[in-house]
């Protein structure tokens, strides 16, 4: 059974992840050997062939983010990605939930490295 990738990171976002030196173990992956990328669970197979980039749920990236990191990224906040859209409240994304914590990590890490925290 193919996993639904809007559960995932996207191939984009995980290559951020992993150009950024963050380590996520991660239940799913991103798997090319055939020339294009996969959705697929992590395993003996994939994980020793081809070109591979960790595939987080939201969760496994959740998990990761320190009680100290902001709160605040891009006019986004955690709780529910909401920005106001007519006065509404409604939840607006661009991408997905695991793409939006993903740029909140890579962001939270590099303002540390900077020692701006």
């Amino acid at each position: 059974m193919n996993p639904n990738p809007l559960n995932y990171a996207s191939l984009e976002a995980s290559k951020r992840l992993q150009a950024a030196g963050i380590v996520i173990e991660t239940e799913k992956i991103w798997h090319c050997a055939h020339g294009f990328f996969e959705l697929q669970e992590r395993g003996i197979l994939n994980s020793s062939i081809g070109i591979n980039y960790p595939a987080p749920s939201p969760a496994e990236v959740w998990r990761e983010l320190s009680e100290g990191d902001y709160l605040f990224h891009k006019g986004m906040t955690l709780d529910g990605m909401r920005t106001s859209v007519g006065g509404k409240g409604t939840a607006v994304m661009s991408y997905n939930l695991a793409d939006a914590l993903i740029d909140l990590k890579i962001w939270t890490v590099q303002r540390k490295e900077k020692g701006i925290a």
